[in-house]
Formats: C-alpha cells, sequence, structure tokens
C-alpha cells in the first residue's frame, strides 16, 4: 500500500512538473499572440489551447471538413439529411463540434436558396436550349459540380484517426491524433456485426436520443406554410419569394451564434430547452392567430429560429456517446429514418390543405411536440446521469478491491 502511494505521489509529481512547463510556455505564448489570434481562437478553436492541437485543428479544417462543407452543400442541391455528423465527431472535441455542424446546417440553407436561383437562372437562360427543358438543365448542372468534389472526396476525407491514409496527415499527426481522441473518450471504431446491430438498437442511449431530436425537427415545421399565409394575404409573388429568405439567413445567424455558444460554455441542456420554449411560444401564437399581423409574421419568423437546435443535439448525442463507436456512427442515421418517418404524417393529419392557411389543430399539435422534445431532452440527462452514477460506484468498488479499470474512475460523460 505504502509502494502504491509513493508511485502515486511520484506520478503526480512528474504530472504537476510537465503541466507545469506547458503552462509557462502557454503564458509565454499568449503574451505574444496577437489579438486577433486571441479573438479567433474564443470563438472558433481556443486560444488556450496547445500550438499542437491549434495546427493539426486548422490542418483538419482545411482540408476535411471544407471538402465535407462542398460535398453537403452539392448534395443539398437536391436532397435533405445530416450525413458526416458521425465523421465529425470522430475527429473534432466536444468543444469544436457543435459549431462545425451548425456550418452544415446553415449550408442546408444556403444550398437551397441557391437551388432556387440557379434553377430560375437556369430556365430563363437555356430554357430549351439544344431541345433541352430547363428543369433538365438544373440536373446537368448539378453533375457538373458535384463529379470534381466526389473525386476529390476519395482523398480529401481521411476515414477516421485510428485507420486514416489522408496524404496531408503526417505520421506525427496520425499518432497525435488518436492519443487526442481517446483522451477525448472516442472509442477505436470496431467492425459492425448484427449481434452489435441489435445491441444498438436495444440500448437506452439511443432511444433517449431519438426523442428529442424527433421533436425538434418537427417543432419548428410552421415554415411549411408561410408561404400559404403570404399568399392568403395577398402578397405579391415578388414578395412571397422574398420574405421566406429573410427566415433563411435567420436560421444561418441563429444557428451559427448557437453553435459558438454552444462550444463556448457548453451548456447544451439550457441551450436546447431555451430554443424549444421559443418555438412553443411562436406556435402558441399561430395557434391564437387572431392577433396583428407584424405578431403573426414575427411568429413565423420565430420558427425558423428552431433549426439551431439540431447541431447542438446532434454535438450533445455524440459527446455523451462518444465510448460507443457504432452506437455514436447509427445515432444521428437512425434519428433522421424517425424524423423524416414523422415529417411524413404530420403535414397530412395536422395541416390539410383545405384549412390553409389557419389551421384546426396544426399548431396545437406543434406546441404539444416542443413539450415532448422538452421532456425528452430531461430523460436523457436524468438517464445518463443515473448511469454515469452506476459506473463510478463500480469503479470505486473496484478500486477498494484492488482491481482499478483501464481508464480509471474518472470514465464518465459530462452530460
Amino acid at each position: 500500500m505504502s509502494n502504491t502511494k509513493d508511485e502515486a505521489s511520484a506520478n503526480a509529481n512528474v504530472i504537476t512538473s510537465v503541466n507545469s512547463n506547458d503552462d509557462i510556455d502557454q503564458e509565454h505564448e499568449l503574451k505574444t499572440t496577437s489579438w486577433w489570434r486571441h479573438i479567433l481562437g474564443y470563438f472558433w478553436d481556443s486560444a488556450e489551447g496547445t500550438p499542437q492541437n491549434r495546427k493539426y485543428v486548422q490542418k483538419i479544417d482545411a482540408y476535411m471538413f471544407t471538402t465535407i462543407c462542398l460535398g453537403y452543400f452539392i448534395k443539398y442541391l437536391d436532397q435533405t439529411n445530416y450525413s458526416y455528423v458521425a465523421l465529425l465527431g470522430g475527429w473534432y472535441a466536444p468543444t469544436e463540434l457543435t459549431k462545425r455542424v451548425a456550418i452544415l446546417a446553415a449550408i442546408e440553407s444556403i444550398a437551397s436558396m441557391f437551388s432556387g436561383y440557379m434553377q430560375a437562372g437556369l430556365y430563363t437562360s437555356l430554357n430549351g436550349s439544344h431541345g433541352i427543358a430547363g428543369w433538365r438543365w438544373l440536373f446537368i448542372m448539378d453533375a457538373v459540380i458535384s463529379i470534381p468534389i466526389s473525386i476529390w472526396g476519395f482523398f480529401g476525407i481521411p476515414d477516421l484517426p485510428h485507420n486514416t491514409r489522408a496524404f496531408y496527415l503526417n505520421a506525427k499527426d496520425r499518432q497525435y491524433s488518436i492519443e487526442r481522441t481517446e483522451n477525448l473518450g472516442v472509442a477505436k471504431p470496431i467492425k459492425l456485426t448484427w449481434k452489435i446491430c441489435r445491441d444498438v438498437f436495444l440500448n437506452w442511449r439511443l432511444w433517449a436520443f431519438i426523442l428529442p431530436y424527433v421533436m425538434s425537427m418537427n417543432c419548428h415545421t410552421a415554415t411549411n406554410y408561410f408561404n400559404l399565409w403570404l399568399e392568403a394575404e395577398d402578397y405579391s409573388v415578388v414578395k412571397r419569394n422574398i420574405l421566406p429568405t429573410a427566415g433563411n439567413a435567420l436560421t444561418i445567424v441563429v444557428e451559427m451564434i448557437y453553435g459558438i455558444i454552444a462550444d463556448r460554455v457548453g451548456k447544451r441542456f439550457l441551450l436546447v430547452n431555451v430554443l424549444m420554449a421559443i418555438m412553443m411560444i411562436s406556435n402558441i401564437m399561430l395557434s391564437i392567430w387572431n392577433i396583428p399581423k407584424p405578431a403573426l409574421m414575427a411568429a413565423y419568423y420565430l420558427s425558423y429560429a428552431g433549426t439551431a437546435t439540431t447541431p447542438v443535439l446532434i454535438a450533445w448525442g455524440n459527446q455523451l456517446n462518444a465510448a460507443d463507436p457504432n452506437l455514436r456512427q447509427l445515432l444521428v442515421a437512425v434519428g433522421n429514418v424517425f424524423g423524416y418517418g414523422w415529417l411524413l404524417w404530420v403535414p397530412l393529419v395536422a395541416f390539410p390543405t383545405y384549412d390553409a392557411p389557419k389551421y384546426k389543430y396544426g399548431y396545437q399539435i406543434l406546441i404539444l411536440f416542443g413539450g415532448l422534445g422538452m421532456i425528452g431532452t430531461c430523460l436523457m440527462v436524468y438517464f445518463h446521469k443515473r448511469d454515469d452514477a452506476k459506473k463510478e460506484g463500480a469503479q470505486m468498488e473496484c478500486v477498494q478491491t484492488g482491481h482499478i479499470s483501464e481508464r480509471g474512475v474518472n470514465d464518465k460523460t459530462k452530460v
């Protein structure tokens, strides 16, 4: 027992010495760092991080993340779903991930707007050219843009840290990426089998994530009916095209602000529930309906802000399930299946076309979705804290009996 104490004391002294040297180096660097580097570090990565870590993150941003953004932009010209999220979760730290998922969400809005502008331009300039209809030219242009980016994707997307062969990561970078992800608690990927797949679907962690994720996807869908209200109020065709784009711009701004705040302060539970509450207020206003026109328009615009919950939830789910690689990779995929499946029946049942634009039950149902989303986040926090308490109790018991786990007594996720 005495030897164990001496070893622990020696290790503590070594760690303290190393940390002291690191602190001195970082303090010196902070004094010589420009004000621009401080601002950029505060909002994007971390001014307090080591030079090696910042250089590493900048490298995967420049190659991998840029490639993913381009691919996501092209993909979103004609389809909608969150991909690449599991890949990002394998490379970025919890304090880095949310803002990058928020960028993907913002690209969703930008690509949707660009697709409309491109379609209008092609229809105006190329409709009938070479005997090809304008809408067919859109698919041709999609292919022209997509092919080079797809080819580059084979080189720019690096797989995961444990199996990457990306040309822009040298041996030192690859070793550092493995050490970094392991320190973050991200487990090494393992082969997906039917047994593992069954275990994932029987895991409470999956369903604890699905409930708030699906509800957050649906509680802000009042935006789908904004155009119908504008048409009923006799807004011109030009205004019916322009006013919703202001909502898309609001979406981009809120997503980026929320992504930065979530990575900086980490209060994901609070941030998600604040937006859920705002969605409920928006839908309550739309349910009342007989309110001044500016208030009704404000309610529709508030609905656009609801999409900012998705990047926060995705990053949160990746963080909480980092130790289970297969669950983490299937988390958003399964969430999308249920989310888009949910979206199939909601418009048919809650928003029948003959009721437009004032719906009898539609917005009340969206209020319910917001409430269920808030309950879902509470359940997710409760179950994860309960699971962490069980792990900590079991590990303390192992320590007392002389069997310490490989990861130690601090092997738990931060909720």
